[in-house]
């Protein structure tokens, strides 16, 4: 006893734990796990006082720090035991937060549960449902029900929302508790306490979020509390129900838009106006004047700052997008300002909407609203709006864009975007565009020149693929500059291309060459076209020549040493067309280097048209192309010298000198500096090797092979013949309120083959899992079996279970109509190979439940009787039956019961004082 005292009396407190926590600065895990070690000694003690104080403190470190309570879970029980109140409270507070379904010893706070739920302390009752609620299983539920069932008809109100709270908890894990207790929930519904109420609506409407058709017959109940309930927690609960339920019966609206609407002109909570609100969108969408009202108060209140506000207004508006896109014209600037709020996700939410009432009529307005906007934005969000703009106009073949010479300038500011991180796709609609739409041709020269002329785009890696593409533009169209070559030259020349990455100095060297050869062409026609005595213009054009000559040896010159190889060739062809530019006084030597670009310009000018990407799969092999699908058949080839022979043997490590001595190779002469022949000589050896891989050709040439015309290439010819304009897109949410005017023909837009292909996307399939599906069930049998109950509604609309009105009946009248049948319902129990016909009829009053009868869990079967007296199984009120898993997990419960199936009593019972069952439970 001494020592007992002295260690109570040197234990530290609650109160000096939470102190010295807070006084760690450094070091926390070592005090925390000091703390651990004397809490594991203290909580073996036998003094009551020091084990309660032990627990308190390990759950406040579970709390504070996650240390595991697990090997606690007997002393926890211990505490629970105890008699005096405030050591209770402390062992079912541990109790709630650390056991769960696995828990080892729960089967050890059945008893003391029950114990407690009899007691005749409310708040002892209280604690104990509470904690009931967190650590339920399917055992504690089976055996602990009829507590449950009795406790709500407590006379006290407390114990009765207690208890009716828990019941959704207990139908979840223990379905047939349904057929116990359903009927008693709906009585709550009619409660004279207002709390009570409120706790049954609120567990059906959990249950009817879940499966609203097995609740439709009750819904003349939940209206006749929506039109008198005055507290807003219950009105939230039946708001939801209801929409629900008109998603599948949606003549439901027409007799709830009344009751929402006036709720949301009266009050003032902000959560049921919203709810309200929600409800229309879901399921009274034909009622224009609920929405309207909708409408405006979402107006109203997205206006009023509060970011949960608006973010919930936004939602609503894309809920009614479709179906009432005047909602969203009428809303349109408080959605715009949107675009400016603090938070992020109000910020998408909005674009999404404003992207919805994009039409052909409001395009240009929205993306320059748009534009101005991911000027002043930040760097994630700006790209938010410039991806929405370039998807948003280029889908459909730019179905939206009607003045494309105002698209491409679209296209120019989004690359000089601060921020934009897009070039790559700005830079393909540029080429796209330019490919597709030719009478725009010339603007799309003239937005590529001005990128290039700027130098600030240079410096930016998010712009490479804007500055390759509007490269390649300017030299394929460059006839179609409007200011000439010799500018666009200075700018694919100027000394910062050098930050430009490998692969895109390459295309602007190609274009360089291009616009050479076309200032060349022009140069040599405009001398033909003026007189021989005019000697100081042609002198002054032929200097000007030199300039652009002098300018591309400058700046091409020190390229021919680049690590690329790429770079350096073509920096080496633009240099070897530029040879004979050297002396202008050397007039053969000019001459014949203009016929040399005169050539190149006659290549140079046939019309490229846009391909597909799947072109090349739709190009037919020629007959008598042989080809492998295993290349193991061209023999142990490495990467240099192993060669096919032509004669079709394989030969492994062929070096070049024999390679050479076989085919007579002779190297080039020096009186051919040129190389020209060595190398035709070279090609044709090499097609004489591989004859087998080259394509046939018509015409036997020893120069290079023809290429071959591949079905591509007429399919581009073809193209502009199939053309159709483009269709005027229907589906645009914005309705326009005026007629449209007439307005220029939209230019064509050159459409390929398969450009609509796109894989489809299935929408995902959703299962209910078998526990849902054993609540619904059970569910459906309690409230067809209580019979088609008489709801009267306000105007008297009833529903059935189907969801159709009929007319008002009485009870009397109804229960001796089915009287008159004969057909009566029954249920069976799946007793091993027992006859169901021997099942006894449950239409009898006398009927009790027998103790050789119990339900079992695994199975319950509804059989129908008919008239001439057989029975069959109804297949479509449904069998239903727990998987082999569930039954396993379930036979730990039937063996702690063995002693109360003797006595012939159910785990699962009625209280003593009913003994007839009643009918919810047929």
């Amino acid at each position: 006893m001494a020592s007992t005292m002295m260690e109570s009396l040197f234990q530290r407190t609650m109160d000096d734990l939470v102190k010295g926590l807070r006084l760690q600065m450094i070091g926390e895990s070592r005090y925390l796990a000091k703390a651990l070690e004397e809490v594991r000694k203290e909580i073996k003690s036998t003094d009551p006082i020091i084990k309660v104080t032990a627990l308190q403190k390990l759950t406040y470190l579970q709390m504070a720090s996650g240390a595991d309570m697990s090997w606690a879970s007997f002393h926890i029980v211990e505490v629970m035991t105890l008699t005096k109140f405030s050591h209770k409270k402390v062992g079912y507070l541990a109790a709630s937060q650390s056991f769960h379904e696995g828990t080892d010893v729960l089967v050890l706070t059945t008893n003391l549960l029950r114990k407690d739920m009899g007691s005749k302390n409310e708040y002892e009752i209280s604690m104990a449902i509470e904690c009931l609620s967190r650590i339920l299983n399917p055992d504690l539920a089976a055996a602990l029900t009829s507590e449950v069932f009795t406790l709500m008809a407590s006379s006290r109100s407390f114990i009765r929302k207690k208890a009716t709270l828990v019941l959704l908890r207990v139908f979840l894990r223990y379905p047939e508790a349904i057929r116990v207790a359903f009927k008693r929930l709906l009585e709550k519904m009619d409660d004279a306490d207002p709390q009570v109420v409120c706790a049954a609506v609120s567990v059906l409407c959990e249950l009817t979020l879940k499966d609203p058709r097995a609740y439709l017959n009750l819904a003349p109940d939940f209206y006749r509390l929506l039109e008198k309930s005055s507290n807003n927690w219950l009105s939230i609960k039946l708001v939801k129900i209801f929409g629900a339920l008109t998603q599948i019966e949606p003549r439901l609206g027409r007799k709830i838009a009344g009751p929402l609407c006036d709720h949301m002109r009266k009050t003032n909570a902000k959560s049921l106006l919203f709810e309200c609100i929600r409800t229309v969108t879901l399921g009274l969408l034909d009622h224009e004047g609920a929405v309207k009202l909708c409408v405006e108060k979402l107006r109203e209140n997205m206006g009023l700052g509060d970011p949960n506000l608006k973010y919930l207004g936004l939602k609503a508006l894309a809920a009614l997008m479709d179906s009432h896109p005047w909602a969203l014209t009428e809303s349109k600037e408080v959605i715009i300002k949107c675009l400016s709020d603090g938070d992020i996700i109000i910020q998408r939410r909005a674009l999404v909407l404003i992207m919805g009432m994009v039409s052909e009529n409001n395009v240009e307005e929205t993306v320059q609203v748009l534009l101005r906007y991911a000027q002043s934005a930040d760097a994630s969000f700006c790209n938010e709006l410039v991806s929405s703009i370039l998807q948003t106009c280029s889908r459909a073949r730019y179905e939206l864009v009607s003045d494309f010479g105002w698209y491409v300038s679209v296209l120019a500011d989004i690359a000089r975007i601060p921020h934009g991180e897009h070039g790559d796709e700005v830079g393909r609609q540029l080429v796209d565009i330019a490919l597709r739409v030719e009478s725009v041709r010339t603007d799309v020269v003239k937005a590529s020149r001005g990128l290039l002329l700027d130098p600030a785009l240079l410096g930016r890696p998010a712009l490479q693929g804007v500055l390759c593409a509007a490269a390649w533009i300017v030299g394929e169209f460059i006839e179609r500059a409007p200011l000439g070559p010799f500018e666009i030259l200075e700018a694919l020349l100027q000394p910062r291309t050098r930050l430009l990455p490998f692969s895109v100095h390459a295309v602007y060297l190609q274009g360089v060459l291009k616009v050479f050869v076309s200032y060349a062409n022009q140069h040599t026609s405009l001398k033909k076209t003026e007189q021989e005595s005019t000697t100081s213009h042609a002198a002054m054009k032929g200097g000007s020549l030199r300039a652009a000559v002098e300018l591309i040896k400058a700046n091409v010159a020190p390229l021919v040493n680049s690590v690329d190889m790429e770079v350096q060739e073509r920096a080496c062809n633009v240099l070897g067309l530029l040879q004979p530019f050297e002396d202008f006084n050397d007039a053969d030597q000019v001459q014949a280097g203009f016929g040399t670009l005169a050539a190149l310009s006659e290549v140079f000018s046939l019309e490229l048209g846009p391909v597909s990407v799947h072109a090349q799969g739709r190009v037919q092999l020629p007959d008598g192309l042989s080809t492998e699908d295993n290349l193991d058949a061209l023999g142990p080839m490495d990467s240099s010298d192993d060669v096919l022979l032509h004669t079709g043997d394989v030969r492994s490590s062929t070096t070049y000198r024999e390679w050479e001595a076989e085919f007579n190779f002779q190297a080039p002469s020096k009186e051919d500096p040129s190389g020209v022949n060595s190398s035709a000589a070279l090609l044709q050896q090499h097609r004489h090797r591989h004859e087998s891989f080259y394509l046939p050709s018509d015409t036997a040439s020893l120069d290079y092979p023809p290429p071959q015309l591949t079905p591509s290439a007429a399919t581009a010819e073809a193209a502009p013949q199939s053309l159709t304009e483009s269709s005027i897109f229907n589906g645009n949410p914005l309705v326009r309120s005026m007629p449209r005017q007439a307005k220029a023909r939209r230019p064509v837009v050159v459409a390929l083959d398969d450009e609509d292909d796109l894989p489809g996307v299935s929408a995902p399939v959703s299962k209910k899992g078998l526990k849902d599906e054993l609540v619904f069930s059970a569910i459906r049998k309690a409230l067809s079996a209580d019979g088609n109950k008489d709801h009267d509604a306000a105007d008297g609309l009833e529903i059935s279970p189907l969801g159709e009105p009929s007319s008002r009946k009485s009870r009397h009248s109804r229960r001796s109509a089915k009287n008159k049948e004969k057909t009566s319902v029954g249920v069976g129990v799946g007793l091993g190979n027992e006859d169901v016909s021997q099942v006894p009829e449950v239409g009898k009053k006398e009927h009790r439940r027998s103790r050789h009868h119990r339900p079992s869990r695994h199975e319950i079967l509804v059989v129908k009787t008919n008239k001439d007296g057989s029975s069959s199984e109804n297949e479509n009120e449904g069998t239903f039956e727990l998987s082999e898993k569930t039954h396993k997990t379930k036979q730990k419960h039937r063996s702690s019961h063995r002693h109360s199936q003797r006595s012939g009593k159910s785990p699962v019972s009625a209280p003593q004082n009913t003994d007839p069952i009643p009918d919810f439970l047929l």
